[in-house]
């Protein structure tokens, strides 16, 4: 499709946990590549650069959101994100409403995260700024098999 075309998309399944979805669309709907998928993320990222891709910048102008917005930034840290256990990481590329569930991309362009949350404040109620979390590329690979199979947790 071209830009502003409303492509539709089925839900195969979810994965609550991990706040992540894996939707079909028709592949002849679009004539963009798929993005490609990090095999991992570790302590060894810690400091590369990374970009942050999300609608939060963007101005709905008739229903058109236009181009995605990104953010620069580094990998700060691999941590557990949540109380379930799902690993991710945290990031100083600014995320913001609206950002949540956009990509997260090495240098090389490859999907290295999804953009979760940010913190506010540490559990002893001290302010926190700059810091981003966003899933990590390894919790995507634990879940796909299973949603590719329709199995939704």
């Amino acid at each position: 499709g071209t830009q502003g075309d409303l492509i539709m998309g089925t839900v195969i399944a979810s994965d609550v946990p991990r706040d992540l979805a894996l939707i079909r669309i028709n592949p002849g709907s679009v004539s963009s590549k798929p993005i490609t998928l990090a095999s991992t993320i570790n302590n060894s990222s810690i400091a590369e650069p990374l970009i942050a891709l999300g609608y939060s910048n963007t101005v709905a102008n008739g229903g058109d959101i236009g181009p995605a917005g990104a953010n620069v930034g580094v990998l700060t840290r691999v941590v557990l994100i949540d109380d379930e256990g799902v690993q991710g990481f945290e990031m100083d590329a600014p995320v913001d409403p609206g950002d949540s569930g956009g990509p997260v991309l090495n240098l090389k362009g490859e999907v290295i995260g999804i953009n979760r949350a940010v913190v506010v404040e540490t559990i002893t109620g001290q302010r926190v700024v700059g810091t981003f979390l966003a899933i990590a590329i390894d919790e995507v690979h634990d879940s796909l098999p299973d949603m590719r199979a329709g199995i939704s947790r």
